[in-house]
């Protein structure tokens, strides 16, 4: 349903994670992370009530943090990431990249601001963190949220136009009335799992036309 289905049919679960931290250095936390027999993986960002994707933030004692992270940590991640291997070359070839991040806030008035990689990654802080680490073509990344927190639709929008980009991996928003729906399809049989659901959807969905309804 959502293109990973082929990954799935020719892979087996090898590891899941919750909050997994792949570089204490970096500090990203996949909310749910998999790793497959293919040796691909599947990264899960999860939002609930959330007004938007994490940004960066004010660092006014270590001014040039963001700066460093870009070289000591971005960069190597980006140039095993088939998403961004190319856009980095791109930047690499550019002097000084970092006019507009200073203080760990972003300049939304620097002139150089509009094809900048930079700026794109550290506008788009978390989307951007969490593709970094898909260095297969075939890896996942996938951002779970409500689709009535339409305080996240800029930013969804972003990863949708993002995965017409690419050709792997695949980075794609999913939904939790989806997700919800799909799973308590297959639990008819199981009473408990199914009232589960139903009371997963009541208390954290504003809306869901066939969950949390009927208890």
């Amino acid at each position: 349903r959502w293109g990973i289905d082929p990954i799935l049919t020719n892979a087996s679960i090898t590891a899941a994670y919750f909050e997994f931290e792949p570089d204490h250095r970096e500090r990203t936390n996949f909310d749910f992370y998999l790793e497959l027999s293919s040796s691909c993986h599947i990264s899960i960002e999860v939002k609930f009530t959330e007004p938007d994707f994490g940004k960066t933030s004010p660092c006014k004692s270590d001014p040039c943090k963001y700066a460093r992270k870009w070289d000591e940590l971005y960069t190597p991640l980006l140039k095993e990431c088939p998403a961004a291997a190319k856009r980095l070359l791109e930047c690499q070839n550019e002097s000084d990249p970092f006019d507009c991040v200073f203080n760990g806030e972003l300049n939304e008035k620097c002139p150089r601001s509009i094809g900048c990689f930079v700026h794109e990654f550290y506008a788009h802080y978390q989307i951007w963190r969490n593709i970094s680490y898909a260095s297969l073509q075939s890896d996942v990344v996938l951002f779970l949220t409500p689709k009535e927190n339409d305080a996240l639709d800029i930013e969804r929008n972003y990863i949708d136009a993002l995965s017409e980009q690419f050709s792997g991996p695949i980075v794609q928003n999913i939904y939790w009335e989806d997700l919800l729906e799909i799973t308590q399809a297959k639990a008819t049989n199981d009473y408990t799992l199914d009232v589960y659901l139903k009371l997963f959807a009541k208390k954290y969905l504003i809306k869901s036309p066939s969950l949390g309804n009927n208890l």
